[in-house]
Formats: structure tokens, C-alpha cells, sequence
């Protein structure tokens, strides 16, 4: 991408694949890919994709290779590479078996933060720390 450029996002957000409706699910993802493919060949190329919020319906029942397969399907009907491809996921894609265990994080996370403070606040628990960082480890 040249300096300057404007960057070109595709944003797909709230996707909840997983056993629950995958009959639609199926459905949505092939004309998702069929539109995709047909965009590509002509303007449409983004430099990006970004995948937001309950990528899957459950972080327990998820199969996440699956659910990473479909992303990948998607991102190369959009003429995006791997590399190009961004993740934020929501709180659907927890595995909420594990979070129980680290409910004073997810407290504090859940508090308005007002200024920076409030944040470094946050990070200067051991634990809040560990945690975060053992997520981004993976």
C-alpha cells in the first residue's frame, strides 16, 4: 500500500457460526462468497478485512478451526491475505468456563473508564496482567 493511500476495510461483525442455525449460516457464507468473488474482479478490493465482535455463537462449543477455515474462505474471496486479516472478538467467542475463574477482571473491565488513569489502574493488578497477556501468548 503506497504512503498516503487511504486503506480500504471490509468490516463483517457479529458472524455467531457455529452448530446453532448452521443450515443459514451456510446459506449467508456461500452468497457472502459468491458477492465477494464477483466484487473482486471488478473496484472493489480492500487492503483489510476485520472481523468484530461474536465471531462464533459459543467460545464452549465453537470449533475454532472450522470457524477459522470460513474465515480464511472469506478473506480470499475478498482478495485479502492472511496477513490482512484482523480480529477483535466479542464476548460470544470467550470460553466462558475460563473466564469464570478470572471474575475480578472481568469487574474491573466492565467499569467506565473516564480517563487513562483509570485504565493504567486496571493493568496494575498482577493478575489483570497475566491474564491479558496469556490471551495475546496464544
Amino acid at each position: 500500500m503506497k504512503k498516503n493511500t487511504p486503506s480500504r476495510i471490509l468490516h463483517i461483525t457479529d458472524l455467531h457460526f457455529g452448530a446453532r442455525y448452521q443450515a443459514d449460516q451456510n446459506i449467508i457464507l456461500e452468497a457472502l462468497l459468491a458477492d465477494l468473488e464477483l466484487r473482486k474482479r471488478g473496484a472493489f478490493k480492500p487492503d483489510y478485512v476485520c472481523f468484530t465482535g461474536d465471531i462464533v455463537f459459543s467460545g464452549v462449543e465453537c470449533g475454532f478451526d472450522d470457524v477459522l477455515e470460513k474465515l480464511l474462505l472469506i478473506a480470499e474471496a475478498a482478495g485479502v491475505n492472511q496477513e490482512s486479516i484482523i480480529l477483535a472478538p466479542g464476548n460470544h467467542d470467550a470460553d466462558t468456563n475460563h473466564i469464570a475463574s478470572n471474575v475480578r477482571f472481568l469487574q474491573k473491565a466492565r467499569q467506565t473508564f473516564h480517563a487513562s488513569t483509570d485504565c493504567n489502574d486496571l493493568f496494575s493488578d498482577a493478575k489483570v496482567r497475566e491474564y491479558v497477556s496469556a490471551a495475546f501468548a496464544q
